[in-house]
């Protein structure tokens, strides 16, 4: 994935997965705020993650919010669009 200006400051750290995939560190401190973050993560679980979704009918645009779910990227294919967003597990 990548952030855009549409979706730039909308996301978690977290919440796009950044801990499971070396994007971040928390015990050495990588951004402002990761404290607070850090305590959630470890204490409570984030209640949306980053899930990846195929769908048909028109491409959504980076950031948008359909319902509880919103919009990272998403690219068009032959059947319709696969994105990424961040939603609730269910």
């Amino acid at each position: 994935y990548w952030i855009v200006s549409a979706t730039q400051a909308q996301f978690q750290p977290q919440e796009l997965r950044l801990h499971q995939r070396g994007g971040m560190d928390y015990d050495k401190g990588c951004y402002l705020g990761q404290e607070v973050i850090a305590r959630i993560y470890f204490k409570a679980a984030p209640k949306a993650f980053l899930h990846y979704v195929s769908g048909i009918g028109d491409v959504p645009a980076a950031g948008d919010k359909l319902e509880k779910i919103q919009i990272v990227n998403a690219i068009a294919t032959a059947e319709g669009f696969e994105a990424l967003v961040v939603a609730r597990p269910e």
